[in-house]
This record gives C-alpha cells, sequence and structure tokens, in this order.
C-alpha cells in the first residue's frame, strides 16, 4: 500500500492511522525556493500521541523532480523506516520549530514495506 505525497507546512500535521504488525518506510522531500543546491530539515513523529522521534535529513535539489502545481524543485528523497507494532496506532507527522523548518514545504509519503 502506498499514498500520495502531501505537504506538510508551518503548525500543520499529517495524521495516519495504521494496522501492525507492519514495517512502513516514510519518504520525505523537501521543497526548494531559493535555488540552495541543499537543504536540511527536521520531522517529528509521534505514535498514539507519544514522541517517538524528531528526524534530521539533508538533501540535495534532484534534478529530475518537481512539484506538479507550482513547477517547483524538491530535493532528493530520503526515508526512515517505521515498525509498527501489533494493533491500530495514530501516526502523527510535524515540522518540529527547529532553526526556521516551519516556514518549508516539506512533502510526505508512506509506503508499507516488503523485503524482496
Amino acid at each position: 500500500t502506498t499514498t500520495y505525497w502531501y505537504p506538510l507546512l508551518g503548525n500543520e500535521q499529517q495524521q495516519y492511522e495504521i494496522s501492525g504488525p507492519a514495517s512502513v518506510r516514510m519518504f520525505t522531500r523537501v521543497q526548494f525556493e531559493h535555488g540552495d543546491p541543499e537543504q536540511d530539515y527536521y520531522i517529528r513523529i509521534r505514535e498514539d500521541g507519544y514522541e517517538l522521534g524528531t528526524y534530521y535529513f539533508k538533501s540535495e535539489i534532484s534534478d529530475k523532480s518537481y512539484v506538479a502545481k507550482t513547477q517547483k524543485p524538491v530535493g532528493k528523497w530520503r526515508s526512515t523506516l517505521l515498525n509498527i507494532p501489533v494493533g491500530k496506532h495514530f501516526y502523527t507527522f510535524t515540522i518540529p520549530n527547529i532553526k526556521d523548518d516551519r516556514t518549508k514545504t516539506i512533502f510526505i509519503r508512506l509506503k508499507e514495506w516488503k523485503e524482496e
């Protein structure tokens, strides 16, 4: 199962209900605004309301990808693996108030991960 790319902006959040046990890969991309060759950013993840962690990513601009609506370039995708315990759980993704991250547009996408 996979999802589309969903934007995280400012104080907004994205929340997903996920049933486990499962492994889910969270893919991220940052939108580039000023032509910088690299950007770093943070994403905070909560599981059932409890802090799971704040993840740091650094990405360089992609020469092949852009936001379809705005034609703005995005960074190369970065990812982390989430191990979902047995049962139904709620995962909340937000941008923490670190540096100037709340002014950035960060896209996330979740995909159930199965080893091949």
